[in-house]
């Protein structure tokens, strides 16, 4: 096919591409494409692939590291690893000399006593009762913070309150009534011994003032108490006067106070009587809602009939025996325990505990209650016949009196609440004036038992060690910094990364180089892929090879163009077609030369859109008008790909880029091989995953992977 395209006509159509084709099975270029290619490159029908991507789990993990890599990514970073040290190392410095500084510690002693306040209270003769603080309770209270701030201030330390008490300890022995107070980590010895003493003066003070206060606020109640009943008093004098006055009647008869008295006592014992009853009467209560709400019967679980539970006892048994004997691994054993967890899943559910056969049997709770009612309704009697008891004797009382005036009686009443009120208002102004007294003793929990005389100088034990800890603390950190960044490098840096995480052959790595030096930088990738390609010879028939990317510029049109020059000069008649229409950077296309979309319309002939270059026939997209897959589906694509495989030996093309352009799967599905370029140094390992992924979906193989624009120091693998 020497001339122009003529079939096609001018312009392409969708019907051109199925004209002049035989009625029968339609296939198109792509379709007549040979199946999904083998771990080679080559395509076989029935060859099962692996994918691309090597699986990653926890268990291979660390397989799929390259640490001949990450030693070079740390050994690269080795300055970064001495920043990091010698910034710790001079923070160890630093810290050596504020903690190597002479700090002095003091310490005075305190003694606790249980229950000192009644001690105080009983030898002093007051009657006054005050709860003293527990013992935990009271050792938090020294160091509160108004103790700290009271220090603070009185001192003038130049330090904050939190400081302050960091820097005082409280030290008990649950055993010992001793309480020790230190102060550490001050600057000087006096220091240190004020503090200590302030301290301790400033929380006995304060636990004293704690006591003070609660005796005062009890003083004050019973003064407005006693107040309040002297008023009382004086009402009840006022109304007895009124009542004597008017009734001419100045005492009580002896017939009357002793009616009186005898009807306090009789009145006293039927309250009691009554309160008792009463409660018995709200207890038989309670008992009969309880009895009321207890089902008669109840569940027995031991004879409960359930083939369920059986079933998976059973399993169970089984399960045991066959992990024994097919080991954990084994699908009899995976069987039993899903089968298992399908019979406690169905215990689980609701309708499973409505269908299930139960046994019955009388409630014992009920039956225990109810045992206990009896019970309460004899006491119930007995206290009944009590209160009656009590209310005949009140009933007797009365009708022996009966014959006392009523303004005796009630002269009587006037003259014993009188009395009662008096008796009042003594015991008020009594526990006064003892809560008066308590206020100005000392009731703290605490006694100085030994104040702080000197102070002692210590040194930190740390202090020697910290440049030490600081300077491996650094190498340790900078180490884990640096593995860190190597290891979550997101770029593919070695042919050992590649073959580690793919499972296509990493066929060589180029550095990056001048233009002058790419003959001499891609001659061994060329003789690698000729080696690799072992199934056809320098001289053999017409051999089609595809080189892709994910992106634009990683070199894939230099590699296609090295690789066609290397086949030319073994003698192979070679052509070399670039389906990018981005400029090229490998040939210098003459101005009259056609591209190759002309020639796939029919607007353009053979020898219109060759020209030679370096001994290799060379074929150019000059542009894409956004019609190249149909073009790639049409039949003047057919007659291309025979008459290239009919004149040459060797065909390479140059692909667009493969995530960019779908024609690059289009053109890969076209030839017998393929080779994947990656730049090492921009190209994003997630970018090279979504490539081949998509790659496994379209059953494309790559022979092997270049990577290219790798540093020199990482081409030794």
């Amino acid at each position: 096919m020497n001339g122009p395209n003529k079939e096609s006509g001018d312009e392409f159509s969708v019907r051109d591409q199925f004209a002049g084709r035989q009625e029968g099975p339609k296939t198109d270029v792509l379709s007549a494409a040979l199946p999904s290619a083998d771990m080679n490159g080559s395509r076989e029908r029935g060859a099962v692939q692996a994918p691309l991507r090597r699986p990653v789990t926890a268990d291979n993990m660390l397989k799929h590291i390259d640490w001949a890599a990450l030693g070079r990514g740390v050994l690269r970073r080795v300055w970064l690893i001495v920043l990091i040290a010698a910034a710790t190392t001079s923070l160890g410095l630093l810290g050596a000399v504020k903690a190597g500084r002479v700090k002095y510690d003091a310490r005075a002693s305190l003694l606790y006593r249980t229950d000192r306040q009644k001690q105080t209270l009983a030898s002093s003769g007051s009657a006054f009762a005050i709860k003293g603080l527990a013992r935990g309770t009271a050792l938090s209270l020294l160091r509160r913070t108004s103790n700290m701030e009271a220090v603070r201030t009185n001192l003038h330390l130049k330090m904050t309150a939190d400081e302050l008490r960091w820097r005082i300890q409280v030290k008990s022995d649950k055993s010992s009534e001793i309480i020790l107070l230190t102060v550490d980590n001050m600057p000087t010895a006096d220091s240190a011994v004020k503090v200590a003493n302030e301290s301790v003066r400033v929380a006995l003070e304060d636990n004293r003032d704690f006591y003070r206060s609660q005796a005062i606020q009890s003083a004050e109640r019973f003064q407005q108490q006693a107040s309040l009943a002297r008023k009382e008093l004086d009402v009840l004098n006022s109304q007895l006067t009124s009542f004597q006055a008017t009734n001419r009647m100045l005492e009580v008869a002896a017939d009357t106070a002793a009616f009186l008295d005898s009807v306090a006592v009789v009145s006293e014992r039927l309250s009691a009587a009554r309160i008792a009853y009463d409660s018995q009467l709200l207890r038989i209560e309670n008992y009969r809602k309880i009895i009321k709400d207890l089902p008669d019967e109840v569940l027995r679980e031991s004879l409960e009939d359930n083939p369920l539970k059986r079933r998976i006892s059973n399993t169970e048994v089984a399960l045991m025996e066959a992990r024994t004997k097919y080991g954990p691994a084994n699908p009899r054993v995976q069987i039993l325990e899903d089968e298992i967890k399908e019979m406690r899943r169905t215990m689980a559910e609701k309708t499973f505990d409505e269908n299930r056969e139960r046994v019955y049997e009388p409630n014992p709770a009920k039956k225990q209650f109810e045992q206990e009612l009896l019970r309460l309704n004899a006491e119930r009697s007995v206290l009944e016949e009590a209160v009656k008891h009590v209310s005949a004797e009140m009933a007797d009382v009365e009708r022996k009196f009966a014959y006392l005036p009523q303004k005796q009686i009630e002269l009587a009443g006037f003259i014993q609440r009188r009395a009662a009120t008096e008796e009042l208002c003594r015991a008020l102004e009594k526990s006064m004036g003892e809560a008066k007294l308590a206020a100005d003793l000392d009731l703290a929990d605490f006694e100085l038992l030994e104040s702080s005389r000197t102070g002692t100088a210590t040194h930190s034990k740390l202090a020697s060690l910290l440049p030490v800890l600081g300077l491996l603390l650094g190498l340790i950190g900078g180490t884990i910094v640096c593995v860190a960044v190597a290891w979550l490098d997101p770029r593919l840096r070695t042919a050992a990364q590649i073959e580690l995480a793919y499972s296509a052959p990493c066929l060589g790595v180029v550095a990056a180089t001048d233009t002058a030096a790419l003959g001499d930088a891609f001659l061994p990738i060329s003789r690698s892929v000729y080696q690799r390609w072992t199934q056809r010879s320098a001289t053999d028939g017409a051999g089609l090879l595809a080189v892709l990317s994910a992106q634009k510029g990683e070199g894939k049109s230099t590699l296609a163009f090295q690789l066609a020059k290397y086949w030319a000069g073994l003698g192979v008649k070679t052509a070399y077609l670039d389906f990018d229409s981005e400029p090229s950077t490998v040939m210098n296309v003459p101005s009259s030369v056609r591209g190759i979309e002309d020639y796939l319309s029919g607007r353009a002939a053979w020898e219109n859109v060759q020209f030679i270059q370096d001994n290799v026939a060379c074929f150019k997209l000059l542009a894409d008008a956004g019609n190249l897959p149909e073009r790639l589906h049409g039949k003047a694509m057919v007659r291309l790909l025979e008459t290239l495989r009919a004149n040459y030996g060797c065909v390479v093309i140059d692909t667009p880029a493969f995530l960019e352009n779908r024609s690059a799967e289009m053109l890969a599905l076209l030839v017998e091989r393929t080779v994947w370029i990656i730049d090492a140094s921009r190209t994003l390992r997630t970018t090279v995953n979504i490539a081949f992924d998509e790659l496994d979906r379209s059953g494309i193989r790559p022979m092997g992977i270049i990577l290219n624009f790798a540093e020199q120091t990482r081409i030794a693998r």
